[in-house]
């Protein structure tokens, strides 16, 4: 069974994850994109919420694993196609690389948030409705998607309100709206949004393990679309941390993205539209 479930079935619901704890700790998200080029089929974005001491252990492990393996940063695209840093490395040892990166991201205590959406049901619901005047690309709709999520997030062991500081990686062509709309976030969120932030893969580590959410979201809704909506197989990595996280992840139709696109009204600045 596929774990991506239609965006409507759980758009308005909390995101329960985690284990019991007494103490108010911040919460933080990191996503990354995928699927962006022209050509692709699909677009996705992904990543991972945890509290702050579980990123400082992640970055630890992860920093020691890519000096280990002599690599800048972990990218799952490259690491798959044998590009850029994985040039020459043979599918064996990136298949070991992925595991062993892989390993880190199970062993947090997280939960994985990501959302996709077809480009010709994009295509689609645009031509039909206001959609595009709203989110001149995919991946802007997308980055709400994902900014909704984060600020929706809630440990259910944890009593009130847990802040949240967001952090996306950074797409020069984007950052004009993403910025005006995560501003929009945090001033009618003020008690959930701490803040948030755009950064680069290189410099920020835990927007690395954001781009394998991202990647195997990517992956598997392509398998999706190339065998006309049925539920694929996941991939051996992705079965692997869904085994071990929680995920709350799932793909636009045409019918809900359609609904959306035709509430849709005022500017979306506020920041109070869900995806």
């Amino acid at each position: 069974m596929s774990l991506l479930t239609p965006m409507d079935s759980f758009a308005h619901g909390l995101f329960p994850y985690g284990q019991s704890r007494r103490q108010v700790i911040v919460l933080k998200a990191y996503f990354d994109d995928s699927g962006t080029h022209n050509e692709s089929d699909v677009i996705a974005m992904g990543g991972l919420i945890a509290d702050e001491p579980v990123w400082a252990l992640m970055e630890q492990k992860w920093a020691a694993l890519r000096d280990e393996l002599g690599i800048r940063k972990m990218h799952m695209s490259a690491c798959e196609n044998a590009r850029n840093e994985f040039a020459g490395w043979s599918r064996d040892a990136r298949d070991k690389a992925i595991a062993r990166f892989s390993d880190i991201i199970c062993d947090m205590n997280a939960c994985m948030l990501a959302g996709a959406v077809s480009r010709t049901v994009w295509n689609r619901v645009a031509s039909e409705t206001d959609l595009a005047n709203q989110f001149s690309q995919p991946i802007d709709f997308l980055f709400n998607v994902c900014m909704r999520k984060a600020m929706e997030a809630k440990r259910v062991s944890v009593e009130g309100t847990e802040k949240v500081v967001v952090t996306f990686d950074s797409r020069e062509e984007n950052l004009g709206f993403w910025n005006k709309l995560a501003s929009g976030y945090q001033e009618s969120w003020k008690h959930k949004v701490s803040s948030y932030a755009f950064g680069s893969m290189v410099d920020v580590l835990p927007l690395q393990a954001a781009d394998m959410i991202a990647y195997e979201i990517f992956v598997h809704q392509c398998s999706r679309e190339r065998v006309g909506g049925e539920n694929p197989e996941l991939r051996p990595n992705f079965r692997k941390l869904a085994d071990q996280l929680p995920i709350h992840a799932g793909y636009f139709t045409y019918n809900n993205l359609l609904e959306y696109a035709r509430e849709l009204s005022g500017p979306l600045s506020n920041g109070l539209r869900s995806g």
